[in-house]
């Protein structure tokens, strides 16, 4: 009999039996994995629910596998309730294999402030290895996030800095008055890409006076009742003496913030130099803060400038508090093979078998003074390319723990670039013509769009979810045949 059309529930049937397989694929290759991480973020969709989503990363036969595993709905948006669906969700993936989880990474949306109550320290209670390592690519950004919500003050000036691009953004009429004004546009500003915000705080400091003869022509031209109050409003804004005075505070603190985002991004970053960077930039940020741009009648909007200069301090130094991956990634930096070689980095030894305990010591220092005198293996510029080497020519019994600090330092997750690309998915299942799609259905789509390639490859999975499909309930026709 030929099928001419696919019900709704067989269809439903179909997608519950391949999510099925697919997790019960990656919870396989998670088990003959060494190591896992975790990475996780969050954000809104169309039906304006939050939705997490959960990506792991682990090393498999020397490639770097990051697979999605779901979008989920946490009960809230507390420290308690994100971590508790996390750590359900971690103990589905782990299945008992809770000391191969060495990293956890967020993009930071949802992070709770404090030592003891956040996300993170809720997680390493549970999975002592589970190392916390927030995206170098968010790290700078978030800062001035969280400082820009420490008063109501600080969050309307952000507002109000948001607005202005906004209301360009609507209207091409306005566009043109503005290009006659101004050579350059306002880029707009994202809650998540805050360097954005860092291009808009500078363009809009640079070229005051001419936005405010902007509006003033709009307000005074145009025909059209709501651009007029919206152009009143932004012009009142652009000569109210608290927001210049947050907008001349911002635009000194954000060259700041924006030179260290470019720091970071760095290829040759090191423990070192983020030690540097972070010490200059508090260095600068304290300046700033003893300053006279932080001066003002106001007793009240002076101490909040202060305490935002704080929460930069304090929040800088709690992102980067652990740096030992880069310690240890330190142990395979090429330049410094020869001095190695003269003498071993025991302090650097030291930290790494302090951060990965799994890691022997002794052994790895008999190990590393074997590696650093072999000039075939320096070769291979990349870790990647070293662990394929080594693979290659079975030599991971005999370097075992040399392979085991590669396996962790390429597990590392330096960015959550992929839960990011998630959410693109995510925009282009869950429309509003399908905003209540149930969770399953929703996952299940997902691994469709987002493990294509992975789904492709594997061709026993189709036959899996086929078997498992014809299984499940009693059907009218026999799927199976002997």
């Amino acid at each position: 009999m030929v099928f001419k059309g696919v019900c709704k529930t067989i269809q439903s049937e179909i997608l519950d039996c391949l999510l099925q397989i697919y997790h019960e694929e990656v919870r396989t290759e998670i088990r003959e994995a060494s190591f896992v991480a975790v990475m996780a973020d969050d954000t809104t969709d169309v039906s304006e629910h939050a939705q997490m989503v959960i990506v792991v990363r682990y090393v498999l036969n020397g490639e770097i596998i990051e697979h999605f595993f779901g979008f989920f709905t946490p009960e809230n948006q507390t420290a308690d309730g994100i971590s508790k669906h996390i750590l359900e969700q971690l103990n589905t993936i782990l299945q008992g294999n809770g000391q191969k989880l060495i990293a956890q990474t967020f993009g930071g949306v949802s992070l709770m402030k404090g030592k003891k109550a956040d996300v993170q320290a809720k997680i390493k209670s549970v999975y002592s290895n589970a190392h916390f390592i927030h995206c170098y690519t968010h790290q700078p950004n978030l800062i001035i996030r969280n400082s820009a919500i420490v008063s109501q003050n600080v969050r309307i000036f952000f507002s109000n800095i948001l607005a202005i691009p906004t209301f360009f953004s609507r209207s091409p009429q306005c566009v043109s008055i503005l290009m006659k004004h101004m050579d350059v546009s306002i880029p707009h500003s994202s809650s998540t890409s805050w360097n954005l915000n860092i291009w808009t705080v500078n363009r809009i400091h640079e070229n005051l006076q001419l936005l405010k003869s902007c509006f003033t022509e709009i307000q005074s031209t145009s025909n059209v009742d709501q651009t007029i109050a919206e152009a009143t409003g932004i012009l009142r804004c652009l000569n109210d003496d608290n927001f210049l005075f947050w907008l001349e505070l911002f635009h000194q603190i954000m060259l700041h913030v924006e030179v260290i985002y470019n720091q970071m991004q760095s290829q040759e970053i090191s423990v070192f130099k983020v030690s540097e960077y972070i010490k200059k930039f508090k260095t600068a940020i304290l300046e700033i803060k003893n300053s006279k741009y932080c001066e003002n009648p106001s007793k009240t909007l002076m101490e909040e400038a202060k305490e935002v200069c704080d929460c930069m301090c304090f929040d800088i130094t709690d992102r980067y508090s652990f740096t030992k991956h880069l310690v240890a990634a330190k142990l395979f930096n090429k330049k410094s093979f020869p001095s190695f070689k003269k003498e071993l980095p025991t302090k650097e030894i030291i930290l790494t078998t302090e951060a990965y305990p799994m890691i022997d010591k002794e052994k790895l220092e008999t190990e590393l003074k074997v590696f650093y005198c072999r000039s075939d293996m320096h070769e291979y510029c990349k870790l990647i390319e070293l662990l394929k080497f080594i693979l290659e020519n079975e030599l991971d019994e005999v370097l075992s723990e040399i392979t085991k600090l590669i396996k962790i330092l390429l597990t590392i997750p330096m960015t959550t670039l992929e839960p990011e690309r998630c959410f693109s998915t995510l925009k282009r299942i869950k429309s509003f013509l399908r905003s209540t799609m149930n969770p399953e259905k929703l996952n299940a789509h997902a691994v469709l769009s987002v493990e294509k390639k992975f789904l492709n490859s594997h061709l026993e999975i189709k036959e899996k979810i086929i078997n498992l499909f014809a299984q499940s309930e009693t059907r009218k026709m026999d799927f199976i045949f002997k």
